[in-house]
């Protein structure tokens, strides 16, 4: 049954297919609806090997080794006939270790933040613009780790060390079209029922990069800026 899993799901292959494979080499003689009954009533045996097989992963990457590196994303799943997404897949990969140690999935409404990911001191994490979010980047801070993230240039509110607004327009006048420049940044929250400026929270650097104009007239809303890490 594993092996007719393994074709049918990692190994690509249609149903069709996978009973074709099963009966050319001895391992099964079925029908793709034969098998596709098989594979539903050994879903739950099947959860049990991926489970044993991610708790034996996450035993290893807590193996006090060093700084992990750690990549986290989203993934949104529908079932068959839906219009949108239905549950929300949200995955933390290793690079060190070459495979998934954390997964969790979550309905529709269920955002992605570093808030879901175990973490540990020394813990370096890796975000797109999804992750750029105050809270989230507060709870790796707190739990002694780093954070990369990518991000807009209003993603978040930033000021200088000194408390003062960022001035972009003086950030960005002087680089060149592709030119990278570092600079401190403090991040601020006001909480979802504050208004106004908040408190100071996170000390950062900011990495902002001047993209090629593709037109006379643009301004500081076409420049992108990435990579911001603390």
């Amino acid at each position: 049954m594993l092996r007719l899993a393994l074709a049918y799901g990692p190994g690509g292959m249609s149903l069709r297919s996978a009973a074709a494979w099963a009966g050319m080499n001895d391992v099964a003689s079925l029908t793709d609806v034969a098998l596709l009954k098989r594979l539903r009533g050994a879903a739950d045996w099947l959860g049990c090997i991926a489970g044993a097989l991610l708790e034996n992963a996450y035993v290893k990457s807590t193996a006090a080794t060093g700084r992990r590196l750690r990549v986290v994303d989203g993934s949104s799943i529908s079932h068959p006939g839906s219009a949108g997404t239905d549950w929300r897949l949200h995955a933390t990969y290793e690079p060190a270790l070459a495979r998934f140690t954390h997964l969790e999935i979550s309905d529709a409404r269920g955002g992605e933040g570093f808030f879901r990911v175990p973490l540990r001191q020394g813990d370096i994490v890796v975000g797109d613009r999804a992750y750029a979010r105050t809270p989230s980047l507060e709870k790796v801070v707190a739990a002694g780790g780093d954070f990369i993230v990518r991000t807009g240039w209003n993603s978040v509110r930033l000021t200088t060390p000194e408390g003062q607004r960022v001035d972009w327009n003086a950030i960005f006048e002087p680089l060149q079209p592709g030119e990278v420049c570092e600079m401190s940044v403090l991040l601020e929250h006001s909480g979802r029922t504050s208004k106004g400026r908040g408190k100071p929270l996170l000390p950062a650097r900011r990495r902002p990069r001047k993209k090629h104009r593709r037109r006379q007239g643009e301004g500081i809303s076409d420049v992108a800026a990435r990579g911001c890490t603390r």
